[in-house]
């Protein structure tokens, strides 16, 4: 039986359960991604002042900052482009190179996220 993926641990620092929040705010298995966040973070807070760079986040926190860079309509283009490179880096590192949705076959254009 599959587990759910928040019942895994991270793949990367098996530190904590492997989440959207974990993945793109918390994990500290990848250095590469450590150094972008922490650009988002500290670029960030002028429009989010929460998202002002702290050591740790708990997942409580994790969770309400990522609501609150999504939701945000001054920080929006902004948060997307973090998004889209931190799970670019992770999917390099975790999963070989490439994201997969859903019902995508394998002979789907392998050079989507170049």
């Amino acid at each position: 039986m599959d587990q759910s993926p928040t019942q895994l641990s991270c793949r990367r620092c098996q530190a904590s359960f492997e989440t959207p929040e974990h993945v793109l705010l918390q994990c500290l298995g990848i250095p590469e991604l450590v150094a972008v966040r922490n650009d988002f973070r500290t670029r960030g807070a002028v429009s989010i002042p929460d998202l002002h760079p702290r050591f740790v986040l708990s997942d409580g926190d994790a969770i309400s900052l990522l609501k609150q860079a999504i939701f945000s309509w001054t920080a929006v283009s902004f948060t997307a482009k973090f998004v889209y490179k931190a799970i670019q880096i992770w999917s390099f590192t975790v999963t070989g190179g490439r994201v997969r949705y859903g019902s995508e076959s394998e002979d789907s254009d392998p050079d989507v996220f170049s």
